[in-house]
C-alpha cells in the first residue's frame, strides 16, 4: 500500500511539472541523461529509497507523454556502481508483464551485488524526441574496493532469447585469463573518437546486432555525475564512436554481443 501511495505522489508531481517539458530531438539521441535536465519528462522511484545488498528493490519509471519503442525497448537503465565492478543494462519489458503497466508508468526489480554508490541512468523516446533522467542511489552492505585498472579480457554473459539481461554483470567475477576469453583493446583518436576492436581466441569478432545497434557503450564521469549513453558503427573491424564528453574522467563499459553472450569490459579515460 505505501508503495502505491508513493507512485500515485510521484505521478501527481511530474504532472504538475509537466507545463514545460524538456525533451531531446531524436539527432540529439546518443547523447547521455547527464547533458539535459529532463525531470519535467521523466522520473524515478526506487522502493525502497535505500536498499541493501542482493535484496530486491523496485524502480518505478514515470513519464509525463507516452513513450514509443527505440533500440528495441521501451527504457534502457543502465546502473554502475562507485566500485566500477558493477554494471547492468536492462529493459522492463525484459522481466515480465507486469513490468510494463501502461505506456508512462513502468517498474523494474534491481537487485544490487555490492554496498556503495550508484548512478542510474534512464533513457526514454516520446514521439518529440528522447528523455532522460538519473538517480544516485546509496545501496547498504559491503563494499568492494574501488577499481583503477582496465579490463580487455573477460569471459561473456549468456542473454535470454530476445536479448534479455535482467541484472548487474559483476565484471570481478568475469575477469579471466586472456588464453581462454573474450578480449577488446580499446583506442583512442586525436579526434576524439573511441575506437575498440574485440577477438575470440586471438579472432576478430565478427559483430552481432545487439539492441539495435553493433555496440553499446555506457560512459560515466568517475564521480557519478553523469552517463551518456551510445551506439558503434564497425568496419575494418574495429567499432567506433565520437561522442562529446565535457572534460573529465570516465570509465566506459564497451558491450558486444557474440555467439548470445554480452561482452562487457571496463576502460578509464581522461578527456581535456
Amino acid at each position: 500500500m505505501r508503495q502505491t501511495v508513493l507512485v500515485l505522489v510521484l505521478l501527481v508531481c511530474l504532472s504538475l511539472l509537466a507545463c514545460t517539458p524538456v525533451v531531446r530531438t531524436p539527432e540529439q539521441e546518443g547523447v547521455g541523461s547527464g547533458s539535459v535536465p529532463s525531470v519535467a519528462m521523466l522520473d524515478a522511484l526506487l522502493v525502497p529509497a535505500t536498499p541493501q545488498t542482493d535484496t530486491v528493490s523496485t524502480l518505478h519509471i514515470l513519464s509525463t507523454v507516452p513513450l514509443v519503442p527505440f533500440h528495441h525497448r521501451m527504457l534502457h537503465i543502465v546502473s554502475v556502481g562507485n566500485g566500477f565492478d558493477a554494471f547492468a543494462h536492462v529493459h522492463p519489458e525484459d522481466f515480465d508483464a507486469t513490468a510494463v503497466q501502461n505506456a508512462q508508468h513502468y517498474q523494474i526489480p534491481m537487485t544490487f551485488p555490492t554496498g556503495g554508490e550508484y548512478l542510474v541512468a534512464i533513457d526514454g523516446m516520446t514521439d518529440n524526441g528522447s528523455v532522460a533522467t538519473q538517480q544516485r542511489v546509496m545501496v547498504a552492505g559491503d563494499a568492494h574496493e574501488t577499481a583503477t585498472a582496465n579490463i580487455t579480457c573477460v569471459r561473456g554473459t549468456p542473454l535470454g532469447p530476445h536479448d534479455e539481461l535482467r541484472g548487474f554483470i559483476f565484471l570481478f567475477d568475469l575477469e579471466t585469463n586472456c588464453s581462454d576469453a573474450y578480449a577488446i583493446d580499446l583506442f583512442r583518436n586525436p579526434d576524439g573518437a573511441i575506437r575498440f576492436s574485440a577477438r575470440f581466441h586471438g579472432e576478430l569478432l565478427e559483430p552481432e546486432q545487439y539492441l539495435g545497434a553493433y555496440a553499446h557503450l555506457a560512459i560515466v564521469r568517475t564521480d557519478l555525475s553523469a552517463a551518456y549513453h551510445e551506439h558503434s558503427d564497425f568496419g575494418s573491424g574495429m567499432f567506433s564512436v565520437t561522442p562529446y564528453l565535457p572534460p573529465g574522467h570516465y570509465v566506459i563499459f564497451p558491450q558486444v554481443k557474440h555467439d548470445g553472450k554480452l561482452i562487457v569490459t571496463r576502460f578509464f579515460i581522461d578527456v581535456e
